[in-house]
Order: structure tokens, then sequence, then C-alpha cells
């Protein structure tokens, strides 16, 4: 099934259903590496795919030294969950029609509006302006989760190095495969990246592969 599923992949065909399952097959492999990887692209995808998600932190559990992951801010989860809500598409539809909306308050405004309602078509006007600008950031994030490069998934366990060479190595406990990482930089074939501790390591690119 893995070798049916890559070659569909890489006939450039995507979908989330696809990913999932690649990720389900991986998983029964005991290849959590690339099983969180292809989870984790079937989210990219799909953020509302719960069962990828359950599948992840089903992984993280199984693992006996997981990395504590830092809770993102508040307000930057609920903005995450929002931009997530739809797709990049619907969004820029949306900012579309409340663009035309914008436009047709402020032609009231300044051509065809009663004095007595002046006050309420200003409260309208700054409403929509204000949704105008949330749809249109939510749509920018949208395209940039998906067509960021900076995300990867460590395929295997590995060491940790405090430079970018083989005589850094740090003396503590291993990175898991399945956890993800933040690229950062690279230099000479390897790779700062930063892990959900927000401790950065350096790695060279097999040790990863990014979503």
């Amino acid at each position: 099934s893995i070798d049916v599923y890559t070659q569909i992949l890489s006939s450039n065909y995507y979908s989330p259903e696809l990913y999932y399952n690649l990720g389900i097959c991986h998983y029964n492999k005991k290849d959590l590496g690339r099983a969180v990887l292809n989870f984790k692209r079937a989210l990219k995808y799909d953020p509302s795919m719960v069962n990828a998600q359950v599948n992840i932190e089903t992984i993280k559990s199984e693992q006996v030294n997981s990395i504590y992951e830092v809770e993102p801010f508040f307000m930057g989860k609920i903005w995450t969950d929002l931009s997530n809500a739809m797709p990049s598409v619907i969004w820029a539809i949306v900012s579309i029609l409340l663009l035309l909306g914008l436009t047709y308050l402020i032609y009231l405004f300044l051509f065809k509006i009663d004095a007595y309602r002046v006050n309420n078509l200003k409260t309208g006007i700054a409403l929509v302006f204000l949704l105008l600008i949330v749809s249109f950031l939510a749509a920018n994030k949208r395209t940039n989760t998906l067509t960021t490069d900076k995300h990867a998934i460590i395929l295997q366990e590995t060491k940790r190095y405090a430079g970018p060479d083989e005589k850094s190595v740090v003396e503590e406990d291993l990175i898991p495969e399945g956890t993800e990482v933040i690229i950062l930089e690279e230099l000479s074939g390897w790779y700062k990246v930063s892990l959900p501790d927000l401790d950065h390591v350096w790695m060279t690119a097999e040790m990863f592969e990014r979503i």
C-alpha cells in the first residue's frame, strides 16, 4: 500500500485522505517518524481532520522520551484556529465580498445617505473594514501555512548537536522520531532547528523531512 500511495503522490496528486492513509500504513509498520509526517501533511491541507491529530497525540503518548511542548500563546492559538477554519480560497472570496460591501457603504456615505443616518453608516463602514482586514490576514496566513517549508519531522531518533559538526554532540536525551521542528538556518549542510521545548539544536538533512 505504501508503494501505491507513494506512486500516486509522485504524479502530483495530493489530498488529505491520501496522506492520512499513508500515515496509517507507516504507523502499522512502526515507522513513527513517517507516520507523523504524513498525518501532519494531511492536517496541512485539512486542519479539521480530527483523526490525524488524534493519531499524532497517540504516538506522542507512546514515546517514553517525548519532548515537552511549550504551548502557543492563547491569542496566537485562537488566530491559528480562525485562519484554519476555511481554505484560503474561501477567505479570499470573503475578502472580495467585504471589499464590495465596503465600497457600497462608502458610496452611500458620500452621495446617498440622509444626514440623520450618518452615524449608523460610519459604524457599518468601520465594522466592515475591520472584518475585511481580518479576512485578508486570515487568507494570507492560511496561504503561508500551505506554502511554507520551515516545518519538518524527525524521521529517526537522533542526537542533539550544539553546533554544526559531529563533535558538538550534547549528552542529553535523544530527540524522538516524529518530533516536529522549525528550521531556522542552514550552514554547510547542517540545519539549526527549534524543538517543541524551544531549545535550539543542529542536525543534518537526512535526520528530518519537511512537511
